[in-house]
């Protein structure tokens, strides 16, 4: 299995969080416990989008960051549920499956993403219209035709980021997000080999509705909102 480290360009967060925050809203109309922050959100209803925009120009970027880290995380099922829909729409056959969705927020203004427990059919793909009008798509289809069970995937990572197929990948990867709505533009990617067994997802080490992290700075968001409406 592969891991495909993404090399984010730019990131629209008003485009990310309208699709995060409104699965966000429709889980919280599902459920039979609802916290403070599910009973508001079920309030806001069609609202919620625009009023959480509102609040991105009151809020650090560091927290804008990790706020989409931990959306991306609650809710990355959907999202690789969305995005390998279209690999198959694309690919036929399962020629390319992303398994999970990896986010972290660095100190300062860097986020890195990246598609993990990524299962690749290299002839399969190659062999699609995507790549078979390519210089190097027959060679590339020979060197795998050629390559042994314990090399392939080491073939295929070195043919996916030659420098004529990689920009070809790099658009495929970029579309299946943008149609799973996370609206990002990549400049590159980074393909290695990943862990055969996927770990467990954390556990939340919090009690409250959200991280400290980001609570704390949410409520001085809306506290200072609030203020500039009567100042």
């Amino acid at each position: 299995m592969l891991k495909i480290r993404l090399d984010i360009e730019k990131i629209d967060y008003e485009k990310c969080l309208e699709t995060l925050l409104t699965q966000m809203v429709n889980d919280s109309r599902t459920k039979t416990r609802l916290t403070e922050l599910d009973k508001l959100l079920i309030q806001l209803g069609d609202v919620a989008v625009p009023v959480t925009n509102k609040l991105l120009g009151y809020l650090d970027p560091d927290v804008r960051d990790q706020i989409l880290v931990w959306l991306l995380d609650e809710y990355q099922d959907q999202i690789i549920t969305e995005a390998n829909s279209y690999l198959e729409k694309m690919f036929p056959g399962n020629a390319i499956v992303i398994g999970g969705l990896s986010a972290e927020d660095f100190p300062g203004p860097r986020i890195t993403f990246s598609a993990t427990q990524v299962r690749i059919n290299f002839e399969q793909l190659i062999s699609s219209t995507a790549f078979s009008d390519t210089n190097l798509g027959g060679a590339a289809k020979f060197a795998l035709h050629m390559a042994g069970p314990e090399t392939i995937e080491k073939q295929g990572i070195n043919i996916l980021s030659s420098g004529m197929i990689r920009p070809r990948f790099v658009s495929i990867i970029s579309d299946s997000l943008h149609k799973a709505g996370l609206n990002i533009t990549l400049r590159d990617i980074e393909l290695k080999q990943d862990s055969p067994d996927q770990p467990p997802r954390p556990v939340p080490e919090y009690d409250g509705i959200l991280p400290d992290s980001i609570e704390d700075p949410i409520i001085e968001s809306i506290a200072a909102w609030l203020k500039s409406t009567v100042l």
